[in-house]
């Protein structure tokens, strides 16, 4: 009989992300990275076992909540974050909601299935065009790369006479090999997009960057900086031009720069230029002459 099993890497509780989502939750230290081990590996195994792309913003609310239950019992701290912003803080997952590097372990997951089916196609004597449907899920496993303290899925053997009858009754049957490619092809535009407003946050952290003065040396574009950029994109379609006008529109404030009488520092922070959608709308009003001109920024080849 065929099972699917999670394999953890001896010295996962001291992995530094381990311990870091311990403290996070203000776990005692004696406990805290078996805690947080106990809750990775049911993460870990749910993704595995009832998807491949395995993001949290997929699973059931209720699932990593429950999951994380262990840790908000044990926490000493009067308020502990979700549990889906500490793994981002902790990197255990990626800008694109996945547990780390899943992609790269996934994509040969599905690359295999995709093997499995040709050989069960051929087994069976039909054609690439002959109709076809086969059991949604097959057995994998999961295990951890000790080198990010993330899951692995790695595909594990079983008996092929039972991979290959095994219809249960009930069981709705689905076209399993085009809707892998559906997901593929789903997930390559969506780290597209997500690579695009990555180097157009860049670009207009710079801009802003240099137009205030900053040093560049110890002004960084820190994950807080570009998810609340990345944000601002997102509301606008992705145009890179009208926030670097915010920019230009934040320089012409008083208030903003600190030369009103009444104002005590700068506020030129990104979390006050960018902070939402109306104080945007309210900085592009100081240069609305200019506005309607894609910014000399991206003209002259300084954001390139």
């Amino acid at each position: 009989m065929s099972r699917t099993y999670v394999q953890v890497e001896i010295a996962l509780p001291r992995h530094p992300k381990v311990l870091k989502l311990a403290e996070l939750y203000g776990l005692d230290p004696s406990v805290g990275p078996s805690l947080v081990m106990g809750f990775l590996v049911n993460w870990w195994g749910y993704c595995a076992e009832f998807g491949s792309d395995g993001r949290p913003a997929d699973c059931p609310r209720t699932v990593l909540s429950d999951f994380a239950a262990p840790l908000r019992g044990q926490s000493k701290n009067p308020v502990v974050p979700e549990i889906e912003q500490a793994l981002r803080e902790c990197r255990l997952i990626d800008r694109y909601g996945h547990p780390w590097d899943w992609e790269d372990y996934t994509g040969a997951l599905l690359a295999k299935r995709h093997r499995d089916v040709e050989r069960k196609r051929k087994v069976r004597g039909l054609s690439a065009d002959s109709p076809r449907t086969v059991a949604p899920r097959e057995d994998q496993r999961s295990s951890t790369d000790l080198s990010t303290g993330t899951a692995v899925v790695v595909r594990e053997g079983s008996n092929q006479e039972e991979a290959e009858d095994r219809h249960h009754p009930g069981t709705s049957l689905v076209p399993v090999e085009k809707k892998e490619l559906r997901n593929q092809e789903r997930t390559a535009a969506r780290k597209r997009k997500e690579a695009a407003l990555e180097l157009a946050a860049e670009i207009i952290f710079r801009y802003w960057r240099d137009r205030m003065g900053f040093d560049p040396a110890r002004t960084v574009l820190n994950e807080k900086r570009r998810e609340r950029i990345v944000a601002r994109l997102r509301e606008n379609g992705g145009d890179v031009s009208e926030l670097l006008y915010v920019v230009d529109g934040a320089v012409k404030d008083p208030w903003t720069m600190g030369r009103d009488p009444r104002s005590t520092k700068p506020y030129n922070g990104t979390q006050t230029i960018f902070r939402d959608r109306e104080k945007v709308e309210e900085l592009l009003a100081l240069v609305k002459g200019l506005r309607e001109e894609t910014h000399p920024y991206l003209g002259n080849g300084s954001g390139g």
